[in-house]
């Protein structure tokens, strides 16, 4: 199908997919890097709505606003990570109860004018790039590649002037890891990283313009940003300066609103022994004393420690504590914090990881959990009340994470059956749609990680709740058993859902008497906590 150039015709196009679905799906799922018109034509033509006007709600001491709206039948297209994350159907077997309505069949759009940096390993990355989609960018830029076409650091422009990048970290974020040899950043372990790289993402969050890209190796990768017009040199700037060079363009430079830390699960849970804890209290406050202070957010987003073949089959209760570690060292954190400034909220990714698999294990088709107890299981996730009781209750799928198989130095990095496999699990003849590799989601989980992701920065940039630690609190746990979870969304035959959640903010953490109200409208609207 021809790309759209001219405006008249756009307009012509515009109005008659507004009369045919299937040719505007069509559309949707051609894949084309002409991000303005796929934006303007494909997405608002499925949605069939307009974007809302931003609250009050939706903005940070009045300037800074993120809305985001959950949207029936849109699916994800993993445009930005071709490599990682695909888990195409014709190669893969989903098992029927994944396959119901709401759980899957949704994608999550996002309006912002906020600069969010994603900091992590290849899943941090995975979680850049599909939250850079979810903004239906103007413009995209590769700073880095690791090695051929696999991205280190990358960055988009968003339509409301708002910057999402990724910057690949293979170990946590520290003052000692800056400006390792190139060749020993990511994809090398370590925890290596370049300041160049965030010097460039800062006068891209400052200016947009287009840079050739560096590489950490010999290959030399072409840009991917699209001149269209809109982006003009200024005098004595270069439209396509050198990536990471410092003195290519003036060095007017702006911070960050929001960094997304993945804490990479190799750092803490394989060869635990009980005195670590101090190193890695010690460790992790370095990491988020060095975001605060060097990358200048108000918030830090942590994703947890989710269920990946880098785990030793027999570690799960290592990462079960280390994950109620985090959750502590938040919360301590935020109390003990000197000014309402600084913010962390955590995105449960290791809750979403488990209620995956106990589905898959359950299913005629794999069979490696026998329904009845499976079903005991999520009933004690369901009742959890915090996240102690949440993570002790995933104990019970310990023995599945043991039944391993393509296991390397011995019993390190062992990829688990239930996990990996959805059809005759012995073999692995077919394997699932919820992970790629064992390690990295796939795609039909963007939608969730997107939304989850979205509401916890509303959360936090919300007025109402955000300087409040107990409705903050509160909000954070809303946001993760909502999304991160495989609770169904009702659509009612509607296209999109308007989330008003509302809960009595003197009781306890997750009382089972909150009222969820789900209020389906036909045009597409803010969700908002």
């Amino acid at each position: 199908m021809p790309r759209i150039k001219s405006p008249l015709v756009l307009v012509s196009v515009v109005g008659f997919f507004l009369f045919s679905s299937t040719i505007s799906l069509l559309l949707f799922m051609e894949k084309t890097y002409s991000h303005a018109i796929e934006t303007k034509v494909s997405y608002t033509n499925i949605i069939v709505a307009a974007d809302q006007s931003k609250t009050n709600s939706d903005r940070l001491h009045g300037s800074k606003f993120l809305s985001y709206k959950i949207v029936k039948d849109l699916f994800f297209t993993n445009r930005y990570g071709p490599y990682v994350g695909g888990c195409e159907e014709d190669y893969r077997y989903t098992v029927p109860s994944l396959k119901q309505s709401g759980i899957f069949d949704f994608h999550t759009l996002v309006d912002t004018n906020m600069n969010i940096l994603h900091v992590g390993d290849s899943v941090s990355l995975q979680t850049a790039h599909m939250f850079q989609e979810a903004s239906m960018p103007q413009d995209r830029n590769v700073i880095r590649y690791s090695y051929r076409d696999f991205e280190a650091t990358s960055i988009v422009r968003t339509s409301d002037g708002g910057r999402i990048a990724g910057m690949r970290v293979n170990g946590i974020i520290q003052e000692n890891g800056r400006d390792w040899k190139k060749e020993d950043c990511a994809p090398n372990s370590g925890g290596g990283w370049r300041s160049s790289d965030v010097f460039e993402i800062r006068r891209l969050n400052h200016h947009w313009y287009c840079v050739n890209p560096d590489t950490n190796r010999r290959k030399v990768m072409k840009g991917v940003c699209k001149i269209d017009g809109s982006i003009e040199a200024q005098q004595g700037e270069f439209l396509f300066p050198n990536a990471t060079s410092f003195h290519s363009m003036n060095e007017k430079q702006k911070g960050f609103d929001v960094v997304v830390l993945q804490l990479a699960p190799g750092w803490v849970v394989n060869g635990f022994r009980p005195d670590d804890w101090n190193v890695i209290k010690q460790r992790l406050n370095e990491s988020v004393a060095f975001v605060f202070d060097y990358l200048e957010p108000e918030t830090i987003v942590i994703q947890n420690i989710h269920l990946n073949n880098n785990i030793e089959s027999s570690a799960l209760p290592n990462v079960v504590d280390a994950n109620k570690f985090i959750s502590k060292y938040i919360a301590q954190f935020n109390n003990d914090a000197s000014n309402d400034r600084q913010r962390i909220v955590m995105m449960d990714l290791y809750t979403f990881s488990i209620e995956m698999l106990i589905e898959n294990a359950m299913s005629e088709e794999v069979g490696l959990l026998p329904v009845k107890d499976g079903k005991d299981i999520q009933l004690q996730l369901q009742n959890a009340s915090d996240y102690e009781a949440l993570f002790d209750a995933s104990l019970g799928v310990e023995p599945l994470v043991r039944n391993t198989f393509q296991c390397q130095n011995s019993q390190s990095f062992c990829t688990k059956r239930p996990h990996v496999c959805s059809y005759e699990p012995n073999t692995c003849k077919r394997r699932s749609t919820i992970t790629e590799d064992g390690m990295h989601f796939c795609k039909n989980a963007a939608g969730r990680i997107n939304a989850a992701q979205a509401c916890l920065i509303r959360c936090r940039i919300d007025s109402t709740i955000g300087a409040n630690l107990k409705r903050l609190r509160e909000c954070e746990w809303k946001c993760n058993r909502f999304f991160m979870s495989l609770k169904p969304i009702d659509w009612e035959g509607k296209e999109a859902v308007d989330f008003s959640m509302k809960w009595n903010i003197t009781d306890r953490l997750g009382v089972k008497n909150e009222t969820l109200e789900m209020n389906s409208k036909k045009a597409i609207t803010n969700a908002v906590l």
